[in-house]
């Protein structure tokens, strides 16, 4: 007959079990960690996109469409037709060449720096004559430079 386990032989018993069945849940945690990983790098592998080989010329970008110009007289030839129509001494201020602009169908605010340029550019030609003021402010009335327009009365 076999003698009662003794108390320090079952411990040993009861340890090695519990050590065995320890170390298997770890290498199953491990093992099951492992293949996670793997999942997920074959999925991202196959959700990544194929490699595109690389084309020697890189393709056309279309140009855009040139921009028609407006119909009708330049900015300049304007700016000069109002200031011939205007028949009085003093001439015509900045602001009322703006105004007539506008009434032709100019947008001022986009062209403000178009006009005052356009009107330094007829008095250093001679076909505008600035009465005051200095620049672009001031009044104007035409002069008798290269293709001003004649409104001497006779």
């Amino acid at each position: 007959m076999m003698s009662p386990p003794r108390p320090l032989a079952a411990f040993k018993l009861r340890c090695a079990a519990a050590s065995r069945i320890i170390s298997h849940s770890v290498l199953s945690v491990r093992e099951s960690l492992c293949r996670v990983a793997d999942m997920t790098e074959t999925a991202a592998a196959e959700a990544a996109p194929q490699a595109v080989p690389a084309q020697t010329k890189a393709p056309k970008k279309k140009k855009a469409p040139a921009r028609k110009k407006a119909a009708g007289p330049k900015l300049g030839d304007q700016i000069g037709n109002i200031v011939a129509d205007c028949h009085d001494r003093r001439g015509m201020s900045l602001y009322a060449i703006k105004k007539g602009l506008a009434a032709n169908g100019v947008d001022v605010e986009k062209c403000r720096h178009l006009i005052k340029m356009g009107i330094k550019r007829k008095i250093e030609n001679g076909r505008l004559v600035q009465i005051k003021g200095v620049g672009a402010s001031g009044s104007f009335k035409t002069g008798k430079g290269e293709g001003a327009v004649k409104s001497e009365k006779k």
